[in-house]
């Protein structure tokens, strides 16, 4: 720990706020709006969050015993969620989509990473894997849902996914998603899982991001900041030797003064991912925003659909506790 950037007693306030920002089941608090004034915000019950926090969490060790409990709680929660000991939803079991949203690739790869970082294994790399898109320039495909290529699932997969794509016109005619859609973050998050699975991953996962200059030109609907977007690719180019690849998509900005707080944090692990010296003054910056509450700027968004956005006060406060303690 390094006591200059996050003391001992801030980072138990960050934790205490991340809590407060938590349901009883373990579940990271999401909230949603559409930009429209007529239209409130509402609490959006996902696994995603709580995967992502809780992998976040898994990649630096503390000795807190209270972020433990707290990382303990989410693995209980993000368990309970499994769809057949194989898959996971970006809704939860209580939410009202539950029954209409297919199964996505992003929400699947990034769970089972945490539950991996527990010493659980969950066999569905292979059949993930299988939602590959022809053209390779594409990735995958975001939706898991019956298509040719799936065929080759076992039978239970097969009903699993058509089972919960069975209401996927409603859902792609009401939102901003399409069957058909691949998006690049999502299709990097798929790969980086891949890789820890079969590490041959890892030079199709280089050819995939050789095709962008930079990670600005990479499109993806769900992810849209560059910072946030360069933490992802991050994860997979931290095991490449390739390092014209790595310093392409490597951000280098001039000042972070106006940097939104998520993305602060995120460009401080990016270049910690990359074994690159941070400079101190990215560190004070984020360390001196934490706020009375322990944790940072709540409003900060972290995806994308169509006229939606998402925003979680647990999820920026976990990515600040890890770019200042990692």
């Amino acid at each position: 720990m390094n006591s200059n950037f996050l003391s001992h007693q801030n980072l138990e306030k960050a934790v205490h706020h991340i809590m407060q920002n938590m349901w009883d089941d373990g579940m990271i608090k999401t909230y949603s709006s559409y930009g429209d004034e007529n239209v409130p915000e509402h609490d959006d019950l996902i696994t995603f969050t709580t995967g992502l926090v809780g992998l976040i969490f898994s990649e630096i060790t503390l000795g807190n015993k209270l972020l433990d409990s707290l990382v303990d709680k989410m693995y209980r929660f993000i368990t309970s969620e499994l769809i057949g000991q194989k898959f996971w939803m970006w809704s939860s079991l209580q939410s009202s989509l539950r029954k209409v949203i297919p199964i996505d690739i992003d929400t699947c790869s990034l769970n089972s990473e945490f539950l991996l970082s527990r010493g659980i294994k969950i066999e569905n790399h292979k059949t993930l894997a299988l939602n590959a898109n022809p053209q390779t320039s594409k990735g995958f495909y975001t939706w898991l849902i019956l298509r040719r290529s799936n065929l080759k699932m076992s039978i239970s997969d097969l009903k699993l996914v058509f089972r919960h794509g069975f209401y996927q016109r409603w859902f792609f005619k009401n939102t901003s998603a399409f069957a058909s859609e691949c998006n690049d973050i999502t299709s990097v998050n798929l790969f980086h899982y891949l890789m820890l699975n079969d590490i041959s991953y890892l030079n199709k996962a280089e050819e995939f991001l050789e095709q962008f200059s930079s990670v600005n030109s990479m499109v993806d609907q769900y992810y849209l900041d560059e910072y946030y977007k360069a933490f992802f690719v991050s994860r997979v180019l931290r095991h490449s030797k390739n390092h014209e690849l790595r310093n392409r998509f490597t951000p280098k900005p001039e000042s972070v003064k106006q940097t939104r707080d998520l993305d602060l944090a995120s460009l401080i692990l990016t270049y910690k991912y990359y074994e690159l010296k941070v400079p101190k003054a990215w560190l004070n910056e984020l360390a001196g925003r934490q706020q009375k509450n322990g944790g940072w700027q709540e409003m900060d968004t972290f995806t994308y659909g169509g006229k939606a956005v998402w925003r979680s006060p647990g999820l920026n406060t976990a990515f600040a506790v890890a770019a200042l303690m990692n």
